[in-house]
């Protein structure tokens, strides 16, 4: 459980969202390989919802690579269907909290996100809620990040949204859910210089959202300190720890 500011959240990737396909190279790769793993189980669904679209990395991902009858798309903001028009109808694109199951349509046979879900206050909770939303054997396809995403942040000033480790999540939703595919890898990317590492995470949607405990460092420190603990060949790295999940509803 932990408490997101979803309007700050909101506000940050809308502003990013220019610069975000250019940045995002890590959610590009877990984009691909949700959908490869994806297509292991099921490549043939007659209506799909995908939650938080953003740019449409995962959305065009989807549309070429499976074969859907009915699309349909959210985010928290509206700008975020300009850039998915072509794909998904306007009807069918909503604007609300991922979160909020209520607002979700009947019956989907495949709910598809792509970096999404740590942002959710309650992942275990909102998995139990929208059980009720797909068909039978419906699935849930969905990248997220391991507890060592941004290691090097989170080793410095203990910022961090509360990430999953598989056993954890597997067994809080054990009685709604088969897991039917999980895959799990580091991607270590490296920059030249801190203010670099900040700017690609603010280009990539939301940075300084975390734990409300997390030490109060001056930007000056951080910058000293990031570099005393990890500068190596004069370069700095920057962690990220991305989860695959294929999941199928229970009888």
């Amino acid at each position: 459980m932990q408490n997101v500011d979803k309007e700050l959240v909101k506000n940050r990737f809308r502003d990013s969202l220019k610069d975000y396909d250019s940045s995002a190279q890590i959610q590009k790769i877990m984009a691909i390989e949700l959908i490869r793993k994806l297509k292991e189980t099921a490549s043939k669904f007659k209506k799909v919802l995908e939650i938080g679209c953003g740019t449409g990395i995962l959305t065009r991902e989807a549309f070429k690579d499976l074969e859907i009858t009915e699309l349909y798309c959210n985010d928290l903001f509206e700008e975020s269907y300009d850039l998915i028009e072509p794909i998904c109808k306007k009807e069918n694109y909503s604007v609300f909290d991922g979160e909020d199951v209520e607002n979700y349509p009947e019956n989907i046979d495949l709910i598809i996100s792509g970096a999404v879900f740590q942002w959710f206050n309650d992942l275990p909770l909102y998995l139990k809620n929208v059980c009720g939303k797909l068909s039978t054997n419906g699935l849930i396809a969905f990248s997220t990040f391991g507890d060592e995403q941004f290691l090097e942040i989170k080793t410095l000033t203990g910022n961090s949204l509360k990430y999953l480790k598989k056993d954890e999540l597997t067994s809080a939703i054990s009685a709604h859910f088969e897991v039917v595919s999980f895959f799990e890898w580091k991607e270590v990317m490296s920059f030249s210089s801190v203010k670099e590492i900040m700017s690609h995470i603010k280009a990539t949607g939301v940075s300084g959202i975390g734990s409300k405990s997390a030490k109060k460092m001056p930007l000056t420190e951080f910058r000293k300190k990031y570099r005393e603990r990890f500068l190596k060949d004069g370069m700095l790295p920057l962690t990220y720890d991305p989860q695959i999940w294929i999941l199928r509803r229970k009888r």
